[in-house]
């Protein structure tokens, strides 16, 4: 084998472990730019994403001598579509069950909702990875108890609300992406069938959601 003048086998055997680290670096580097340019394409219009999602929820309750309360944690799940009209532009619906309601001194006020919302989505970022959304969101109430007695009667069987959500998402495959997002719910309308006092409900939450493009 021919080396160069000066140069020892360990010499060498440097040289050539270096040469063959830049070839993979260049290999790996042309690999992640090649997908990149694939998941930078934007979605044409038409596209429409189908993602059924669950997530850990905090709710509480505001509004006028609203007791002092603490969050009540539990969860949602549900499914939700995405319809493309560009590459930044979709809108967003579904169905899910929300839970809501409070802690107040011990106990527990559990409100169970099916969660309608609709809202524009906006998807930004390079490759279109992070969306924001917001909207409005129709809510009804399937049961009502504090600590287990029933005061569905109580309250309303409807709930209007504004819903918002920031989002990001991984490629899986061509078809398939992983969307982690933090979604929120602001109630509008009181959730009390008494005129007085006026109670809002209040929720925010995480959830991870399977995203499928047809």
């Amino acid at each position: 084998m021919f080396l160069i003048k000066g140069f020892s086998h360990n010499d060498y055997s440097i040289v050539k472990t270096s040469l063959e680290m830049k070839k993979g670096f260049l290999i790996i580097s042309i690999i992640l730019l090649a997908n990149s340019i694939i998941f930078s394409q934007e979605q044409s219009s038409g596209t429409i994403e189908i993602i059924p999602n669950i997530g850990y929820t905090a709710s509480s309750v505001i509004g006028e001598n609203s007791p002092q309360t603490d969050d009540r944690l539990s969860y949602q799940v549900g499914i939700i579509g995405d319809y493309y009209f560009n590459g930044r532009w979709s809108i967003r619906t579904g169905i899910s069950k929300y839970n809501m309601g409070a802690e107040s001194y011990g106990s527990k006020l559990n409100l169970s909702y099916l969660n309608i919302p609709i809202a524009a989505n906006w998807h930004f970022g390079k490759t279109r990875k992070w969306n924001l959304n917001f909207g409005l969101s129709s809510g009804l109430l399937l049961s009502g108890d504090v600590d287990g007695r029933d005061v569905k009667n109580d309250y309303r069987s409807f709930q209007f609300g504004l819903n918002y959500g920031i989002g990001y998402k991984i490629r899986i495959t061509e078809n398939i992406r992983i969307l982690i997002d933090h979604k929120g719910v602001i109630g509008l309308t009181p959730i009390l069938k008494s005129n007085s006092p006026i109670w809002l409900n209040v929720s925010s939450g995480y959830n991870l959601g399977w995203v499928f493009l047809f």
